[in-house]
């Protein structure tokens, strides 16, 4: 996707307080629901390729894909323990298999809202929603992943990313 389509599908902030809370202007109170526990930097390091690649499994046997990656695969008539391939999911199509929005967590921008994803050829996760507002969601709605910053610590000076599915762009 070019710059142009990236620019053409931005998202107007609609007030000074959420452009200030993104571009860190203005301190937010997070009270405890938005504390970042310690970040785990080996585990991090260690499932690199599934977070910061949404990389998951392909059963060789049955050709059931899965995210994240297991031993044994998810498909209840296959069961093939240790028969996986690398899988990549980022680039898939998906749609929108449920969602719901929490007004208690914290959020910049509220309510944050969390989307059931389903993929093209299979697989199926849980991951927040960006870039929408909440009337705007419809079960089976296209969606498309995109890599995201999803929150700071402070203490240790990380900010981690992870993957967010949004509104397909046009």
């Amino acid at each position: 996707m070019g710059i142009k389509k990236h620019l053409a599908s931005r998202k107007e902030l609609t007030s000074y307080e959420r452009y200030s809370s993104f571009h860190d202007v203005m301190p937010m109170e997070m009270g405890s629901r938005g504390e970042v526990g310690p970040s785990m930097v080996s585990l991090m390091w260690r499932d690199r390729k599934t977070i910061l690649g949404l990389v998951g499994a392909k059963c060789k046997r049955c050709g059931t894909p899965q995210y994240p990656s297991q031993r044994v695969c998810v498909n209840p008539s296959c069961g093939a323990i240790d028969e996986m391939e690398e899988y990549r999911f980022s680039d898939k199509k998906c749609k929108l298999f449920s969602y719901t929005m929490d007004s208690l967590a914290f959020s910049p921008s509220p309510p944050e809202m969390y989307g059931v994803i389903d993929f093209e050829g299979g697989g199926r996760f849980a991951f927040n929603l960006t870039d929408c507002e909440p009337e705007s969601l419809e079960v089976d709605m296209p969606v498309e992943m995109s890599f995201r910053r999803k929150y700071v610590d402070e203490v240790r000076g990380i900010h981690g990313y992870f993957w967010k599915a949004m509104p397909e762009r046009a």
